[in-house]
């Protein structure tokens, strides 16, 4: 079966015989078509092993990370690691005064 196949293989023709072909015109119509297979088992083998092993991206969004939570993600992660803080670590009234006083304008 395998050669069968590999006759096939060598003797395939992808274009259109002619009766003014030559001998030269035909194994260079022959050799192409090798080529042209070649090329395209090479690309089909090439997308399905890139299909099989590009990472997949996964969104995760882990609420109050600990402390060594957070550095192991960051070492992992730390080009796509974002934080949707919604509250600072500090409150501001602990680290700002504010003191209002107002003048009469003359």
């Amino acid at each position: 079966m395998l050669n069968d196949y590999w006759n096939y293989f060598k003797t395939a023709n992808i274009y259109l015989q002619d009766v003014q072909n030559t001998d030269e015109i035909t194994r260079n119509q022959i050799l192409a078509t090798k080529v042209f297979i070649i090329l395209f088992l090479s690309s089909l083998i090439s997308l399905v092993a890139y299909t099989g092993v590009s990472w997949t991206l996964l969104n995760a969004q882990i609420k109050n990370p600990s402390q060594s939570i957070f550095e192991k993600l960051y070492v992992d992660h730390s080009e796509v690691l974002t934080c949707a803080c919604s509250q600072t670590s500090i409150l501001t009234d602990k680290f700002v005064k504010v003191n209002v006083s107002c003048h009469q304008v003359i």
